[in-house]
């Protein structure tokens, strides 16, 4: 079975969408990992960004789509050729285009520069030293092979039992010699790219999805539209060519005459015969049986 223009659209979309959604998924896994200084917020907002995305688009759609024949160009906040409005869809990419800014932005904020970066790792690490979160210290040290916030021996787990710093139980312990602020910054900047990439991602789909014209409706109106008017169909009879026009008259009590019923059944018969003769000018024959030859009656075709 062939697929369709708004299948593979369809089909490429819920995957591509899927890859964004698992990517924001592994940024807030590793920002919670890691004690991350990242807004647990940004790291829901960019997980919520593709599946929102994609439904209120197919929503929008619908909506604007709602009745028309076909899908034709958009004219943002205006109508369609059919005379839709597209208010509906304009509203919706206004917003979406507004949540996309604010997760991109708050992303790009963790990227640069590097001496912010530090201040606010700096002062993550001092809140788990503080409160004795030896645990999460731990999971860095072991994720990057490191000891320490800026040395070695920098509010280092294990932390001392009479809350000293400057412990150096982990290099003895471990042998490790490098502090753990370089490491632990990458991996900041590397989650913060990640959620960048999803907001820039969904925000170059929508321009795609909404640039690609298709005749058939979204599978959303599909599911929620008993509006009939949305398909398209081809007259089940074909006349050389020439579309089976449905004429509705009005109703009428007048039953026909025989007169009328005569002239009626005598104007098709001549049309018939106009049309057999037409045909046989236009070289198409008919189906006629031919002369009497040795294998007796036989059919052949002029």
């Amino acid at each position: 079975m062939a697929i369709t223009m708004r299948q593979a659209v369809l089909a490429g979309s819920i995957v591509y969408l899927l890859f964004l959604t698992a990517l924001a998924g592994y940024a807030m896994h590793a920002t919670q990992l890691y004690s991350l200084p990242l807004p647990t917020s940004l790291t829901a907002f960019a997980l919520a960004l593709p599946p929102i995305t994609g439904l209120a688009i197919e929503a929008a759609t619908s909506l604007t789509r709602k009745g028309a024949p076909r899908r034709d160009a958009l004219t943002l906040g205006g109508t369609t050729s059919s005379g839709t409005s597209t208010l509906p869809l304009t509203l919706t990419l206004a917003v979406l285009l507004v949540y996309e800014t604010v997760v991109a932005t708050l992303a790009g904020t963790h990227l640069a520069p590097a001496r912010s970066l530090e201040c606010g790792l700096d002062e993550a690490w001092k809140w788990m030293f503080q409160r004795k979160q030896e645990g999460a210290v731990r999971t860095i040290q072991d994720a990057f092979e490191c000891c320490g916030l800026r040395r070695p021996w920098d509010m280092a787990a294990p932390f001392l039992r009479q809350g000293g710093a400057g412990s150096r139980a982990c290099m003895e312990m471990t042998g490790r010699t490098e502090s753990c602020l370089g490491s632990w910054k990458a991996e900041e900047q590397k989650v913060a790219g990640m959620l960048l990439a999803v907001a820039v991602g969904v925000f170059l789909w929508k321009v795609i999805i909404v640039s690609i014209p298709t005749s058939q409706p979204s599978w959303f109106s599909q599911m929620f539209d008993d509006d009939t008017s949305f398909r398209v169909g081809r007259p089940a009879l074909e006349y050389q060519g020439t579309r089976v026009v449905e004429e509705h008259e009005p109703y009428s009590d007048h039953l026909p005459s025989e007169d009328e019923i005569r002239d009626e059944v005598n104007q098709g018969t001549q049309r018939a015969i106009e049309d057999i003769q037409a045909r046989k000018q236009n070289g198409k024959g008919l189906v006629q049986p031919s002369a009497l030859i040795q294998n007796g009656n036989e059919w052949s075709r002029d």
